[in-house]
């Protein structure tokens, strides 16, 4: 490894950014585990405390009434998730991308994490005025996005193994996020979410 390559090297005695993110997202899953209040329906509840985290502008009908002064929401959305699955494919995808914790100071990458996870709703809220948001799905493509910028703007400080490596890491849900945003939208999964959280990660 030469002095360029340490030079990139992230000089954290300890990187914090993986318990940071991961932590508050398995506490609200456990939790909805154990008290059985994480059902689909609960979002809509007013005696729920899920119903208080989605992002969403107005309460479910019958009032439909404009919450969009909440604003905690913008965020609250990343804590929850609907189903096992759900929260295992984000998290797992959160860890794999959180090797840019290898290069990017822990503040710095949960910055890019969370304005990402705003971004994405933002952009979610304006194309789906109606629409209920769930999940950290946004700050997971912020990372991604990320991981592709830092690579670009460092590609000649890498040795050819390692940009190899971060090429397939980086290009893959490149991929992914535009085949499905353009060619297969499907309504259940918030695909507007993920490009602009893209989007985001890639410009910070």
């Amino acid at each position: 490894m030469d002095s360029d390559d340490y030079e990139l090297i992230n000089s954290e005695k300890y990187f914090f950014f993986i318990p940071i993110s991961q932590t508050p997202i398995w506490i609200m899953y456990v939790y909805n585990l154990i008290w059985g209040t994480g059902k689909s329906e609960s979002f809509n509840e007013q005696d729920n405390i899920n119903y208080y985290f989605p992002a969403r502008i107005f309460n479910p009908c019958d009032d439909c009434l404009d919450i969009r002064i909440q604003l905690w929401r913008l965020i609250s959305y990343s804590l929850v998730h609907l189903s096992f699955k759900h929260i295992f494919a984000n998290s797992l995808c959160l860890l794999i991308y959180s090797y840019l914790n290898f290069y990017q100071s822990s503040k710095y990458l949960t910055f890019v994490y969370v304005n990402s996870i705003i971004i994405g709703s933002l952009a979610f809220l304006y194309f789906n005025p109606y629409g209920v948001l769930i999940g950290n799905s946004a700050g997971v493509h912020g990372l991604m996005g990320s991981g592709l910028g830092h690579q670009l703007l460092n590609f000649s400080s890498f040795p050819s193994d390692i940009n190899i490596i971060l090429g397939l890491l980086n290009i893959i849900p490149l991929i992914v996020v535009f085949t499905y945003y353009f060619l297969k939208p499907d309504q259940r999964v918030s695909h507007v979410c993920h490009f602009y959280g893209y989007l985001a990660g890639l410009a910070s």
